[in-house]
């Protein structure tokens, strides 16, 4: 069997990747394609692993988004069409799932927060991979049918950090930045304004904490722009620290470990910082999805709401935690399993 994986931006990298070792393991073809965007192919490239790259098709409005995934599906069938046809793909992208169904192929597409746009996903009959902690009736409410919904035990970085020894991983070291024990490094994630689940409430809030940050002398911020143009907010702000704008590739480990704190409008940066124990804050002001909350109950997640919250963040140097949940292995050979099954008896359908 030939498994096809499909990567659509930089966090993927972190739970798609693990999957291209179990799939072989269990006696499997892999073929990786991934969308040029933002950091992707560095971070493939600092593993190792040869993708067939793809165009970048983007925009800030609706239309432009729906036509740029339209593209892609277009570009990922034509891609197979000629020959050498996958069995199967694992992907988060919505081009992946369209061409799949044009293909022929099952889709399994990852979900870890229940409140984005699923209306292809189901459209395609992909099937959804999830974290148990999300209850399946939400999916089922979505118009998945029970059959199509595949939950696994733990977070997605339990699936992120499988293959990585965690202990023997070093801080990245920030250019001509020196580690100063009096001030703490906050990596700060703005919120993803092209998003169709953008608030603007959470651009507000990322703002006023900038400006808060700005102005005192024993914090130093870690910018980690998700677009270019976002670094312009930066200037608004007298600093007293001035902040560092990350505009290189840096594993998502190396650069965690580096910091003392993590600010971001929700995603897998914020998530990853509380799985493995380091000061995670939320200024998503978007429904917030299961996951943040399980984190929130934890302890390792705090979701701040407002101006008047900034004061009594406890933004100061902590002991970071040990991660939440073990066996990422198992539990990627688990879902491997699950989807070969379900790909073998499709085929057997058809």
């Amino acid at each position: 069997m030939k498994a096809w994986i499909d990567i659509d931006n930089p966090p993927q990298v972190q739970y798609l990747v693990p999957f291209k070792a179990a799939f072989e393991a269990a006696g499997h073809d892999v073929v990786i394609t991934a969308r040029d965007r933002g950091i992707t192919l560095e971070l493939l490239e600092q593993r190792g692993i040869r993708v067939i790259a793809g165009k970048t098709y983007s925009g800030a409005w609706s239309a432009q988004k729906a036509l740029g995934v339209m593209k892609r599906a277009y570009d990922l069938r034509a891609l197979f069409a000629r020959g050498d046809r996958p069995d199967l793909v694992v992907t988060a992208s919505r081009g992946a799932v369209i061409a799949a169904r044009h293909l022929g192929i099952p889709a399994f597409t990852f979900c870890d927060y229940e409140h984005v746009d699923l209306r292809v996903a189901r459209a395609m009959r992909a099937s959804v991979i999830f974290p148990d902690a999300i209850n399946p009736s939400i999916f089922i409410r979505k118009g998945f049918h029970p059959a199509r919904l595949i939950p696994f035990h733990g977070l997605k970085e339990v699936l992120s950090f499988s293959e990585v020894d965690l202990p023997n991983v070093r801080a990245f070291a920030f250019p001509g930045m020196e580690r100063d024990e009096r001030v703490i490094r906050i990596l700060f994630r703005p919120p993803a304004e092209e998003a169709h689940y953008f608030a603007r409430e959470s651009m507000e809030l990322a703002l006023s904490l900038l400006g808060w940050f700005a102005r005192r002398d024993g914090v130093r911020v870690v910018f980690a722009p998700r677009y270019e143009r976002q670094s312009a907010y930066l200037d608004r702000f007298q600093w007293i620290n001035q902040p560092f704008v990350l505009q290189e590739a840096v594993p998502f480990v190396s650069l965690l470990k580096a910091v003392d704190a993590v600010v971001s409008s929700g995603g897998t940066m914020l998530r990853e910082a509380a799985y493995l124990g380091i000061p995670a804050y939320s200024i998503l002001r978007s429904e917030i999805g299961s996951i943040d909350r399980m984190l929130q109950a934890h302890g390792r997640l705090r979701i701040l709401t407002s101006v008047a919250d900034f004061e009594t963040a406890a933004f100061e140097k902590v002991v970071a935690l040990a991660p939440l949940h073990t066996g990422g292995v198992e539990v990627i050979a688990d879902v491997v399993d699950q989807m070969t099954i379900r790909t073998l008896r499709a085929s057997h359908r058809a």
